[in-house]
C-alpha cells in the first residue's frame, strides 16, 4: 500500500511538472500585425503583436536584420572628391526590449534598428566627412527570447540620400 501511495505522488509531480508548460500558454507572432518599415533617414522599425501569452508575463523581443549601406568620403564643399573613398558594409544588428503581456495574454510593441553610424564606419582623411549614401534592410525577423516564438518578416527596405557632386572637390 506504502509502495502505491508513493508511486501515485510520484506520478502527480511527474505529470504536474510536465504539465506546467502548457499552462503557460502558446506564444506566437501574429502575422497581419506584425511589420517592418523604414523612415526617410534609413531606420528600420518593427512593429508587433504576440499573442497566446500568459497574463502579467514579461516577454524579452529581439528584432534583427541584414544591413547593406555605402558609405563616401565627403569634402567640406559637399562633394564627393574624384578619387572617392567608398565603403560597402553589411551588418547584422539587433535590438531587444522587455515588454509587459496584457491581461488577455498579448504583447505589442516596436523596437528599431538604426544604420551603422557613418564616422564608425569610414574613417576620411581632414577636411572630409564621413557620409551615408544608401541603406537597405532584408532578412527581417522578429523573436521572443522567452517563449521561442519567431517570424521572419518579408521585403527589402531602401533609401537612397543621392550621392554628391563626383569630381569637384580636393582629393
Amino acid at each position: 500500500m506504502r509502495r502505491m501511495c508513493v508511486a501515485l505522488i510520484a506520478a502527480l509531480v511527474a505529470v504536474i511538472l510536465v504539465g506546467t508548460p502548457a499552462h503557460a500558454g502558446n506564444g506566437h507572432f501574429i502575422k497581419s500585425q506584425t511589420s517592418a518599415s523604414m523612415d526617410a533617414n534609413g531606420v528600420l522599425t518593427v512593429k508587433f503583436k504576440e499573442a497566446g501569452l500568459s497574463s502579467g508575463s514579461t516577454q524579452d523581443i529581439t528584432i534583427g536584420a541584414t544591413m547593406n549601406a555605402t558609405y563616401a568620403c565627403i569634402n567640406n564643399g559637399g562633394n564627393q572628391p574624384s578619387d572617392p573613398k567608398k565603403e560597402l558594409v553589411t551588418a547584422h544588428p539587433t535590438a531587444s526590449g522587455s515588454f509587459p503581456a496584457a491581461k488577455n495574454g498579448h504583447v505589442t510593441g516596436e523596437l528599431s534598428l538604426a544604420p551603422v553610424a557613418a564616422s564608425d564606419a569610414l574613417s576620411c582623411p581632414g577636411g572630409q566627412t564621413s557620409t551615408l549614401l544608401a541603406v537597405s534592410w532584408s532578412n527581417i525577423w522578429v523573436r521572443d527570447e522567452d517563449t521561442g516564438a519567431y517570424l521572419d518578416i518579408p521585403g527589402t527596405f531602401s533609401v537612397d540620400f543621392g550621392a554628391p557632386g563626383k569630381g569637384k572637390g580636393k582629393k
